[in-house]
């Protein structure tokens, strides 16, 4: 499946956040989005060489040394993807709890604080999610809020579904060594795209609405 990029904050959105947290919000979601083009690039070369396997396999005649190169060609491009997946994980993880802690200070009035150098490992954020991603609701001071409060809330159910399911298959270490992807990927059953890209929408629909909520307080809309 593809992974959907997430919206980068907009001039004017964002406006009444200070300018360092602003940029740490558009440049990490800058970084995702990269991480999720390259998966999706790599998804696309995995179907080209399946496609291609498929035929040699069906009977097609060919050399045996063409069949043993698509095979081997099909490992490692799945081997890339499932590393891609996991680079994209670690990045959307660090995303969305830094969104979560930025929203959770403007909800309470406290002035938003840059970001640090702690790292927070996708299988910390599973089996830790209803803290560092706690339940955040925009007070509404603007019509579009409402909407955007919705967004933010259906993100979040859909992404704790993927989480639960992590928990129950105990895979939440899966996501956090990108160089032991193709073994996990052995060890563990799912499709291994859909936490990173469940988690992505959540983190850049968090920030979209942080952004739409601090805009209206900048323009006096409060």
């Amino acid at each position: 499946m593809a992974v959907a990029t997430g919206a980068l904050l907009e001039e004017g959105l964002g406006a009444g956040l200070p300018r360092a947290v602003r940029e740490a919000l558009i440049d990490i979601g800058i970084v995702c989005n990269d991480a999720a083009l390259a998966l999706n690039a790599a998804q696309v070369e995995l179907s080209r060489v399946h496609c291609a396997r498929d035929v040699l396999h069906s009977g097609s005649s060919g050399f045996a040394w063409r069949a043993q190169q698509v095979d081997d060609m099909a490992k490692c491009v799945d081997a890339h993807r499932d590393r891609l997946a996991v680079i994209l994980a670690r990045s959307a993880a660090w995303y969305a709890v830094y969104a979560s802690q930025v929203a959770t200070q403007v909800v309470r009035g406290d002035p938003p604080t840059p970001p640090t150098r702690d790292v927070v490992l996708p299988s910390k954020l599973i089996d830790d999610a209803e803290r560092l991603l706690p339940s955040i609701t925009f007070r509404v001071t603007h019509a579009s809020l409402t909407d955007q409060n919705n967004d933010v809330a259906a993100a979040r159910r859909a992404l704790f579904t993927v989480i639960d399911d992590h928990r129950r298959a105990g895979s939440a270490a899966r996501y956090d060594d990108p160089y032991a992807a193709e073994q996990n990927a052995r060890c563990f059953a799912g499709e291994a795209t859909e936490f990173p890209d469940a988690l992505l929408a959540y983190a850049s629909t968090l920030t979209w609405a942080l952004g739409v909520y601090t805009g209206v307080i900048a323009s006096g809309r409060d």
